[in-house]
């Protein structure tokens, strides 16, 4: 367990307790009501944090599948492969106003495009 990951699980802790303690005044009953909000909160913040979670991509340089493949991704290597084939990977405003992207997927396919010619670089077909 990571050290934010302690922090919050303390934090948590000491809040749900807090709000039983001062709950208890008013019985067992009034000590799980007083909690019910707290807990809630946190199991609502859990489950945030797991779809976030899940949702990331990963960053390693695992070669791409046909699930996750971007269709620009060959049209741009197409388009570019002159630039490529000299060592030159095309900026991102290039690769916008030739395949009419925005500017997160144009990013993306310039990392694709770079990494596809630092695989050439370093295994050199003779």
């Amino acid at each position: 367990m990571s050290g934010a990951d302690r922090v919050i699980r303390w934090s948590t802790a000491l809040a749900v307790l807090g709000v039983v303690a001062h709950g208890l005044g008013h019985s067992l009953i009034g000590a799980a009501v007083a909690a019910w909000p707290a807990v809630a909160l946190v199991g609502w913040y859990e489950l945030l944090m797991m779809v976030i979670r899940s949702s990331q991509v990963p960053a390693d340089d695992s070669p791409a599948t046909g699930h996750d493949m971007d269709p620009h991704q060959e049209r741009a290597a197409e388009l570019f492969a002159g630039q490529l084939a000299a060592d030159g990977v095309p900026s991102v405003r290039a690769i916008r106003a030739q395949l009419n992207v925005g500017q997160p997927r144009a990013q993306r396919l310039r990392d694709f495009l770079a990494a596809g010619a630092a695989r050439r670089a370093e295994s050199p077909t003779a």
